[in-house]
């Protein structure tokens, strides 16, 4: 999506309820510095990756495959019903009753040092398009709490919902 930051003022993470349980929502699954070295087999000509290790190999490397890769970004959408989809499923085809959506304001992001990391920007091909990702670097690993505008309790209108 081009231009993402100017015309979304706020981003979405999406929450299933045992994440939401864990209390690390807002937290990188890794401590550190957002990089990541370009390694033979993985990276790909053309796919965007970069010689040596770099942030932008970070960014290949967080998203893909929806591989759960732990790096030192958060992932959001702009797009509402993306998160709204991550809050009421999870791996292996698992449902949820209940779920929250975090509204990230974007122009506290910068307050904070919250680097953005706009994946299509970055990859070529995009592991999953439809979610207009956007990679968040908090220089604590954690999101301040004063960017977040408001959690959404999402209840799933499926009656197929197994948790």
């Amino acid at each position: 999506m081009a231009n993402s930051k100017q015309s979304n003022r706020f981003l979405y993470r999406g929450a299933n309820l045992d994440l939401y349980k864990t209390g690390n929502v807002l937290r990188s699954k890794h401590q550190g510095a957002f990089e990541y070295p370009a390694i033979y087999g993985e990276a790909t000509y053309g796919g965007g990756w970069t010689y040596g290790t770099s942030d932008a190999n970070a960014v290949l490397r967080h998203q893909l495959d929806q591989a759960g890769f732990p790096t030192a970004g958060i992932s959001t959408t702009p797009l509402y019903a993306r998160a709204v989809f991550y809050a009421t499923n999870g791996p292996g085809g698992i449902t949820y009753e209940t779920g929250y959506v975090y509204k990230i304001d974007r122009d506290a992001l910068k307050t904070y040092g919250v680097r953005e990391y706009v994946v299509s920007e970055y990859a070529v091909t995009p592991s999953v398009p439809e979610d207009d990702e956007i990679i968040l670097v908090a220089p604590s690993g954690v999101l301040p709490d004063d960017v977040i505008v408001e959690i959404i309790k999402i209840e799933a209108p499926s009656p197929n919902r197994t948790r």
